[in-house]
Order: structure tokens, then C-alpha cells, then sequence
């Protein structure tokens, strides 16, 4: 082998050595950023907290909502305030279950239906601090609060189609069996009438 076909081999074992030591560092760095997460999920430090903005109903009672968070981390039995755009206290609530950056919360003490998409959620923090923060986030609220009404468009035009398509086919059907029904009492009728006047052309 030559001396310089050795050293192209040699670089390339360098080179590919450099390359998996710069994978490994970047595997690493991504499972220590996902370790660092699900440990303030799990054991948040005393002074954490978190908001987010509700994206819609999901309960057939109207007290349970889906909330998208903005900042920090809401666990589950997370009691959590809810506020109005304007800064109006809504009610309290309690989270119900964390998938992500998405939880449900079940409102306590407060009338159905009496959260709207677009109101914030905040969990440790004071009512003057949760005031505060809607006036200095107001825009990321909104924004978040818009894409909620647009994905909450998009489900209601969904299942507004889904109902059309299956009363469509429920009607289609009840066409079809009208037609069956008349097809066979056509059918019947010629029968009886042909044998009660002409009766020996039948058994």
C-alpha cells in the first residue's frame, strides 16, 4: 500500500471519527435538554410558574377546557386562575391531565360555558401579576388565541361536513327504499290484477 493511499485512510478515520464524536455530542445535548424538562415538569422549583391561552371547549358540560401553554410548565392538580383578555377574573380551576404542551383544565364554581377561546390561564401567579402579564404578552395571547379560533373553525366546518355527507346518505337511502317499495308493490299489483282476470294462465 502507498504511502499516500495510507494517509487518505488515516484523514478518513479522522474525519469520520470527528463526525460520530460531533453526533454523539448532539444526541447528548438533546437527551440533557429532555431530561431538563421533564425534570421541571415533575419538580418544578418553588418560585416556577406557567400560563397559557384556552384553545376551546372539550367537555360536553362546559367546564372542562383545552389549554395551549405560553409559558413555564402546568401539572396535573396544578390549581390554576383564569382571566379574561380584558383582565378580568373568570374562575379558578384545576388542571385535569398535561399531554405536551396542551392540558385540560376543569373549571370549579363557575357557570358553564363561561370560559371563551382566547381567555389565559395562569398557575402561581397573582392576580396584579397575571394583569400584568396580559398587558405585556397581549400580542402572544392573541396570537395563540387566533390560531385556536382557526383550528376551532376548521373542526366545526369538519363535523358540519361530516353531518351533511350522512344526512345526504340518509336521504339517498330513504330514496332507495322508496323506490324498492314502489318497484315491489308495481310488481304485486301486476301479479294479483293479472290473475284475478285472467286466472287459468296461473297455477
Amino acid at each position: 500500500m502507498s504511502r499516500n493511499v495510507l494517509s487518505l485512510l488515516i484523514v478518513g478515520v479522522f474525519i469520520g471519527a470527528m463526525a460520530g464524536s460531533a453526533v454523539a455530542e448532539e444526541v447528548n445535548g438533546c437527551l440533557q435538554m429532555a431530561k431538563l424538562e421533564i425534570t421541571q415538569r415533575t419538580f418544578p422549583s418553588s418560585n416556577s410558574r406557567a400560563a397559557g391561552v384556552v384553545k376551546r371547549n372539550a367537555g360536553d358540560d362546559g367546564s372542562r377546557y383545552l389549554v395551549q401553554e405560553v409559558s413555564g410548565y402546568f401539572r396535573a392538580g396544578d390549581e390554576i386562575s383564569v382571566y379574561s383578555i380584558q383582565g378580568d377574573f373568570i374562575g379558578i380551576g384545576k388542571v385535569y391531565s398535561v399531554y405536551g404542551d396542551e392540558l385540560y383544565v376543569d373549571m370549579l364554581n363557575v357557570p358553564p360555558y363561561a370560559v371563551s377561546v382566547g381567555d389565559e390561564v395562569f398557575w402561581n401567579y397573582t392576580s396584579d401579576e397575571a394583569k400584568t402579564a396580559i398587558r405585556n404578552r397581549k400580542d402572544v395571547f392573541l396570537n395563540v388565541a387566533a390560531a385556536a379560533r382557526l383550528e376551532e373553525e376548521k373542526i366545526n366546518e369538519q363535523v358540519a361536513a361530516k353531518q351533511r355527507r350522512e344526512e345526504a346518505d340518509r336521504l339517498r337511502w330513504q330514496e332507495d327504499m322508496t323506490r324498492l317499495r314502489l318497484n315491489l308493490e308495481a310488481q304485486y299489483n301486476a301479479y294479483y290484477y293479472s290473475y284475478r282476470y285472467h286466472p287459468f294462465f296461473y297455477p
